[in-house]
């Protein structure tokens, strides 16, 4: 049976050589680290997909055997959400990453009327904050 890749969201297999499975001139016209980020599969070719990170513009063409089909985040970036831990602050998911070594996703938010960006990792599964 064919995979659906279409609509879907993955990550990079961690394998060797990843750069042998992505399109090098896609890779140059972007800074985007693909390694720990979310991808969103937007088109399909016979040789390739066509995926695009979420929170990103580019696109970049990969061989189907280096992404590996994941869950939907439960949170889209731009949305704004309340941490458990301080329910009077308001936050918004400003980037979704993938954690290769814990193999999960995590979120990185910037809370509202304070200048500093968060560097806690705040993980999907630990159910922290909610969505508001």
């Amino acid at each position: 049976m064919k995979k659906k890749y279409v609509g879907s969201y993955g990550v990079l297999k961690d394998v060797p050589n990843k750069l042998k499975y992505i399109y090098l001139e896609d890779l140059k016209k972007s800074n985007e680290n693909l390694g720990i980020t979310i991808l969103k599969c937007i088109e399909e070719k016979e040789e390739y997909i066509v995926v695009q990170s979420l929170g990103g513009k580019a696109k970049f063409r990969l061989k189907r055997e280096i992404y590996e089909i994941k869950n939907k985040p439960k949170f889209n970036i731009g949305d704004k959400v309340r941490l458990f831990k301080y329910p009077v602050l308001e936050a918004k998911v400003s980037k979704i990453c993938w954690h290769n070594k814990d193999k999960r996703i995590y979120y990185l938010l910037n809370v509202k009327n304070d200048k500093r960006k968060s560097t806690s990792r705040y993980y999907e599964d630990e159910n922290k904050f909610e969505k508001i």
